[in-house]
């Protein structure tokens, strides 16, 4: 396969390389020979992922955080557990009235999104 650099200032003096792709890729480009690797702004630049024997496998980390009303974040983390438990502590206190948490909403986000709300007074949505 070739170089997929189409960049005026190839490193080889044309509009395209002519040159074989190796392994090394290039955001938004792909698959580029070593010496437009080399050439391409460093934050252009993809790692080589290698794993033997096999693909390179990425975990997906969700992050978590618990809001609550006047009091603010009261986690953040990746731990769903944990943050469920700390979503239904601050529910409970809410609920009875205890603390600063008396009567506050308490909101569960994932990734920036609610997935779950509790509005102060009422029950879980």
């Amino acid at each position: 396969m070739r170089c997929n650099c189409e960049n005026l200032k190839c490193p080889h003096g044309e509009k395209a390389c002519r040159n074989e792709a190796g392994k090394k890729k290039v955001m938004y480009v792909g698959a580029v020979c070593d010496d437009c690797y080399k050439n391409m702004p460093p934050k252009y630049r993809l790692p080589e992922h290698r794993v033997p024997n096999g693909p390179h496998i990425r975990k997906i980390s969700r992050e978590y955080e618990v809001v609550v009303g006047n009091i603010g974040s009261v986690f953040a983390g990746s731990d769903p557990k944990k943050a469920v438990d700390v979503f239904k502590d601050y529910m409970k206190q809410s609920k009875e009235g205890y603390g600063l948490a008396d009567g506050e909403d308490v909101v569960l986000f994932e990734d920036g999104e609610i997935i779950v709300e509790y509005v102060g007074g009422s029950d879980p949505e």
